[in-house]
């Protein structure tokens, strides 16, 4: 059916008023973000200075460093003392940063974690796990024990990246691997190698959040943030 004149007008004048409704929420949450200082570790496959470009253009106005150790962020931290810092809900708890923000995946706070190892072995027996490093050499051991659900403490081959988790496991300094679920299939890809999965009910970490002086007056650049962006981060929304 054809649509009369005016009502087409009408229907236009709308759309141009919702788009500039929406373009106007994104220049608001953009300036409520600009001449911040973010600090940001995210445990995910990219380069670090590919992460920090797309973050810095999403929240416009704002100075984005992104770290790929979990020492460096922790030291830029105390030292600098941002605005805003993101990283993973249990690395804020380790620097005493409470979360204004809460990342989420899929609806849920929390993110499901992998056991990997080579072949049919079997992960709850492996004595050595490797692991993108969070917590440091204290407090690793804790954690992984606690995401395998296991009784005893294993030995934590502590890796900077995700991409040095499969070296870890070809040479045998690690009898399996734990990281994101989401990040299984790129890391897969990247070996000829046959591996095991197992997702322990208790391999979940909370997602990453924002904390800071500073993390409320960027919550709305972060909401407006592209969809594309955030799962750099490992989230699809903020709570």
């Amino acid at each position: 059916m054809r649509i009369p004149k005016k009502e087409g007008l009408a229907d236009g004048r709308r759309m141009l008023i919702a788009a500039g409704i929406g373009a106007a929420a994104v220049l608001t949450s953009q300036a409520s973000a600009a001449g911040q200082t973010v600090y940001v570790f995210a445990v995910n496959d990219r380069r670090a200075h590919s992460v920090e470009q797309e973050l810095s253009q999403a929240l416009g106005g704002t100075t984005v460093t992104v770290f790929g150790r979990i020492v460096d962020f922790v030291e830029g931290v105390q030292k600098n003392n941002p605005d805003v810092v993101l990283a993973p809900e249990p690395v804020l708890r380790e620097i005493n940063v409470p979360a204004v923000l809460h990342g989420t995946l899929g609806g849920e706070t929390t993110e499901q974690y992998s056991v990997l190892t080579e072949k049919s072995r079997s992960a709850q027996n492996a004595n050595s796990i490797g692991a993108v490093d969070l917590l440091g050499r204290r407090g690793m051991p804790g954690l992984v024990q606690k995401l395998m659900g296991r009784s005893t403490t294993p030995k934590v081959i502590r890796v900077a990246k995700v991409e040095d988790l499969l070296p870890a496991l070809t040479f045998n300094s690690a009898e399996a691997i734990i990281l994101p679920s989401r990040l299984v299939g790129s890391l897969r890809a990247r070996t000829n190698m046959t591996l095991t999965i197992t997702e322990p009910g208790s391999a979940r970490l909370g997602c990453l959040c924002a904390g800071g002086r500073g993390a409320t007056g960027l919550a709305s650049a972060l909401r407006a943030a592209p969809r594309g962006t955030l799962s750099q981060l490992g989230v699809d929304g903020w709570r």
